[in-house]
């Protein structure tokens, strides 16, 4: 029975314990009680350590290390510790854990540079080992695939077996184009004529220069500017510049001028203006509407030479400035040859939009340059001029410079001429038969001929010269006018001012002009005129020799045969000297007066002041309302060796030397003509008014035919004057020779009468008396003469 519990006992005791073994994973071995721990690695990895251990219940395991694969990752243990080394300390029960790997997922980027893209998937997350999809390098338009940035070439690519991240770029780069510019013979390229360009982007310019004697054409591709910058290039350019030569031959030199052959020779001079020209033969330019080869902007500086060929049937009809042959010509010589049935119109030209003047010519509408040896025949026509500022001259508008051995027979013809603006100017239309305008030019041996007829115009708004219609003196410089004649029939109306020569002279202060051994031959119709000179003033030094004029004119209003007005300064000492009028002078028929004459004339001057006259004369037929034999009206003026010898027929007052003497010396003067006064009311030999003057050395023998009841004197209204060593021939009938003398006191009266001209035959003595030198000479059965008349004769 003992027994039997004993064992029970024990049953009961182990059954217990195996339970607690059961319950708590340990077992007894050799008296002790051990704990199983296991450490199992999953897949993608290892166990480094001891993977399966028996440790004593309540002691620790030794350190395991979950260490992964290669392309794997350690995840965590399957207990949830996510560090990879671990040691379990004081085991009481069995335990196992599995490491837990996963396979590293690797990231590959694809990315395009400037000027490309992927096509393909740029970003790829990819396991290790594995492959990653293909990709391609797309460039832009324009650009071109160069290599990605791990040196791999293809643009398209597919990375296998990747075991580590990567990152790649594609690189693009810009395609270069070709662009080359080349030049045909004749040129050279200006810039870089062969250029390497990134697509889409600009060249830099290039200009197609001309050699001497080319010009530019065009580019090969078709493009006319000769500079030339092509931008947003795509593709390669080859273009050749093109030239022309532009002449018959030679280089443009001196000794190599460019021939001219052909007119479209002389129209490509616009494109060298300082160059050397030589006509090769005549040109007929009949059937061209011929455009100024230059203007204000591209001006003649060069050297033309006509080598005395002609050019004929030129026609000129151009709405722009300068209408003429060369339009402008600066620096340059024009020379030698023939323009023949020349044709200018004018246009209604705007000076006041514009602001510049109208100038029109034949040759050149403005030159500043040599033009000389040339003759110009032809005609120029002007309907309907409104604005300021209009010079039309037969061979130049303008001029400024020297004109040589130049002849023009012109038709100039001026209708319509109303001018509807003031911009202040006192001239605002000039007209000349050889230059409108003088600026201080250099003119000699030259001579104009034709006509100028001006019409329907506004009234006093022209100026209108035989040779010159205005000349003036803008530089302080030493100019001259000489040896010029002119042959210009001058017709107008009452309202305009006409000079044979010049319309109208100023000289400034500083500055001086001689014209000398010059001539006008052409008849004037006008309302003012002056047989050469029509106006003029001098604050400069105005020197006229030797220059006459032989015409006939017809005054509508007033005239003389030499100057019509002009005044100088005190202080110029300007003189006309040895310079004479043969003039017929004719005023206008009085209207209201049927075969009466009217206007009122002058055989020399008509209104002159400060001026010294030595040695002229007239010898002229004068019929007008007022006719004065020399001078009209005298004003501080020294007249010495002057003359009048012709008829003088006046309806109205009749004066054989001068009409009003004011401040003035006249000394050594004579009049010897024949005064008719059948309708007079006043007749003087010598002078109407003599007043702070004085009269020297003079004498009177001109015949006096007039009417009884009528005013006759040789000299009236003397004031304050000195009348010294006159002698004179009585008039018929009890005339007195002296018509009045006021403010006598302290004047001296020397007069001497003679009954006939035969008792004056020998007066060279007595009018010599107290002279330095002898001055009179007497003549054979005659009237004593001035000397110097056997040079002038």
């Amino acid at each position: 029975m003992k027994t039997v519990k004993s064992v029970l006992t024990i049953t009961i005791v182990c059954s217990l314990f195996s339970f607690m073994v059961f319950l708590f994973g340990c077992f007894i071995n050799d008296d002790s009680t051990f704990c199983k721990v296991v450490y199992i690695a999953g897949e993608g990895g290892t166990i480094d350590g001891i993977s399966e251990q028996e440790i004593k219940y309540g002691e620790d395991a030794t350190t395991v290390i979950a260490v992964p694969n290669d392309g794997y990752k350690f995840v965590k243990w399957s207990d949830g510790i996510t560090t990879q080394e671990r040691q379990d300390k004081n085991i009481t029960a069995d335990k196992s854990v599995i490491a837990e790997f996963a396979k590293i997922k690797i990231t590959v980027t694809y990315t395009a540079s400037e000027g490309g893209t992927i096509d393909g998937i740029s970003e790829q997350e990819i396991k290790y080992g594995e492959d990653a999809t293909t990709v391609i390098a797309v460039p832009n338009d324009g650009y071109k695939f160069v290599k990605w940035s791990d040196g791999i070439t293809t643009q398209e690519r597919q990375d296998k077996n990747i075991t580590a991240d990567k990152s790649v770029i594609a690189e693009f780069a810009k395609i270069k184009i070709t662009v080359t510019y080349t030049a045909s013979e004749g040129g050279t390229i200006d810039g870089i004529s062969e250029q390497e360009i990134k697509y889409g982007e600009d060249a830099t310019t290039v200009i197609a220069v001309p050699n001497d004697g080319y010009k530019f054409v065009k580019w090969s591709d078709g493009k006319e500017n000769a500079d030339r910058k092509d931008i947003n290039i795509t593709s390669p350019i080859s273009v050749v510049a093109e030239f022309e030569f532009l002449y018959g031959g030679g280089r443009g030199t001196v000794f190599s001028p460019y021939l001219i052959e052909n007119y479209t020779h002389l129209q490509n001079m616009s494109y060298y203006p300082d160059a050397y020209y030589k006509l090769v033969n005549d040109l007929d330019l009949a059937g061209i509407d011929h455009e100024p080869i230059f203007d204000d902007i591209n001006f003649f500086d060069g050297s033309f030479n006509g080598n005395n060929n002609t050019i004929k049937n030129l026609t000129v009809n151009t709405e722009s400035n300068f209408p003429s042959l060369f339009g402008f010509i600066g620096n340059g010589s024009v020379s030698y040859f023939n323009l023949v049935n020349v044709s200018v119109k004018t246009v209604n030209f705007n000076t006041v939009e514009a602001k510049h003047n109208y100038c029109v010519g034949t040759i050149a509408g403005v030159s500043y340059g040599f033009i000389h040896d040339i003759t110009v025949s032809g005609m120029i026509i002007a309907d309907g001029l409104y604005y300021d500022g209009i010079a039309i001259g037969g061979l130049i508008g303008m001029a400024g410079g020297t004109i040589a051995n130049c002849v023009t027979d012109i038709q100039i013809e001026i209708s319509n001429a109303q001018r509807n603006n003031d911009t202040g100017i006192t001239m605002p239309y000039v007209f000349g038969g050889f230059v409108g305008v003088g600026d201080s030019a250099l003119i000699r041996e030259c001579g104009a001929s034709g006509t100028i007829t001006l019409t329907e115009s506004s009234p006093n708004e022209s100026t209108t010269g035989g040779l010159i219609g205005y000349y003036f003196t803008s530089r302080e410089v030493a100019t001259s006018i000489k040896d010029c004649t002119t042959n210009v029939e001058i017709c107008g109306d009452t309202y305009y001012d006409a000079g044979g020569f010049i319309g109208r002279v100023d000289v400034a202060s500083n500055t001086s002009l001689q014209i000398l051994n010059s001539a006008v031959y052409g008849d004037i119709t006008m309302g003012n005129v002056g047989g050469f000179i029509g106006r003029g003033s001098s604050y400069g030094l105005l020197n006229i020799e030797k220059c006459h004029t032989e015409s006939a004119i017809n005054i509508l209003s007033q005239g003389a045969g030499f100057i019509f007005r002009f005044s100088c300064s005190t202080s110029t000492n300007s003189i006309i000297k040895e310079c004479y009028s043969k003039c017929d002078i004719v005023g206008g028929a009085d209207s209201s007066k049927e075969g009466l004459y009217s206007g009122s004339a002058a055989g020399f001057c008509f209104n002159v002041s400060n001026l010294n006259l030595i040695k002229c004369f007239v010898e002229c037929e004068i019929f007008a309302s007022s006719g004065t034999g020399f001078i009209y009206t005298l004003g501080n003026c020294n007249v010495e060796q002057c003359y009048f010898s012709g008829i003088i027929y006046a309806e109205n007052t009749n004066v054989g030397f001068c009409r009003g003497i004011f401040g003035s010396r006249i000394k050594n003067c004579y009049v010897a003509g024949k005064i008719i006064s059948e309708n007079s009311r006043i007749v003087r030999g010598f002078s109407q008014v003599c007043q702070s003057s004085e009269i020297i050395n003079c004498y009177f023998a001109g015949e006096l035919i007039y009417k009884e009841g009528i005013t006759i004197n040789i000299i009236a209204n003397v004031r304050n004057s000195n009348i010294k060593n006159f002698h004179t021939l009585k008039p018929n009938g009890d005339v007195e020779i002296i018509g009045g003398i006021t403010d006598d006191l302290g004047i001296q009266i020397d007069i001497t009468p003679y009954d006939s001209v035969e008792e004056m035959y020998y007066l060279s003595e007595k009018l010599n008396n107290d002279l330095d030198e002898e001055v009179w000479v007497d003549v054979d059965n005659g009237l004593p003469k001035l000397k110097y008349t056997a040079y002038i004769n």
